[in-house]
């Protein structure tokens, strides 16, 4: 898939699920897009893929996608996000992404984005040179797991909770965070959070 205008692959209504994304590259050359959209889709598989140059996110999870599971793809040189789960009207939960090498070159501003997304869990990534920051999080953010990630070399901080996050509950469990531009770890608004 290549330089396809707006997205490389949508998935964007209720009943797209089950589905296998793997072996692919999805090169967005510059176009004003995502990687992978997966809108309402559950139980979807993103996998093994190559996924770059869009201006956007690499991968999307928004309203209402669950049990999605996005594994050992490379995300690179995205304009916005690597991976960005949002929860635009309706719940994003459960949806897993791991083991994945998510690499900003320069371009990419955020490894992993998390807002208003809940109960999920980014395990075992190597999140490394976004522009910004190697994990956000950002509105009502509550209870997703972190644990095992890699997160290092980011131009700003390794992990953010903003000031508008009211991020509750979230775990952060044997992350290595290191050479960052800036804090290792900062949180400016949540509570009962654990690292």
């Amino acid at each position: 898939f290549r330089s396809n205008a707006n997205s490389g692959i949508r998935m964007i209504s209720e009943g797209v699920d089950g589905n296998r994304i793997v072996g692919n590259s999805i090169d967005g050359a510059g176009q004003n897009g995502y990687g992978v959209i997966l809108h309402l889709a559950d139980g979807n598989v993103v996998r093994s893929n190559t996924i770059i140059g869009y201006q956007l996110a690499g991968v999307i999870i928004l309203n209402d996608a669950t049990t999605n599971f996005v594994e050992r793809n490379t995300i690179a040189s995205n304009g916005e996000d690597g991976v960005h789960l949002l929860d635009g009207v309706q719940t994003v939960i459960g949806n897993r992404v791991q083991s994945n090498r998510i690499e900003g070159r320069a371009l990419q501003m955020r490894g992993v984005r998390l807002t208003a997304a809940d109960e999920n869990a980014i395990v075992g990534n190597d999140i490394v040179g976004n522009t910004l920051q190697g994990i956000v999080l950002e509105s009502n953010a509550w209870r997703n797991r972190f644990s095992e990630n890699r997160i290092r070399s980011n131009g700003l901080v390794g992990i953010f909770i903003s000031p508008t996050a009211d991020a509750r509950g979230n775990l952060f469990l044997r992350n290595v965070v290191g050479v960052n531009g800036a804090d290792g770890i900062r949180a400016e608004f949540g509570t009962t959070n654990r690292f």
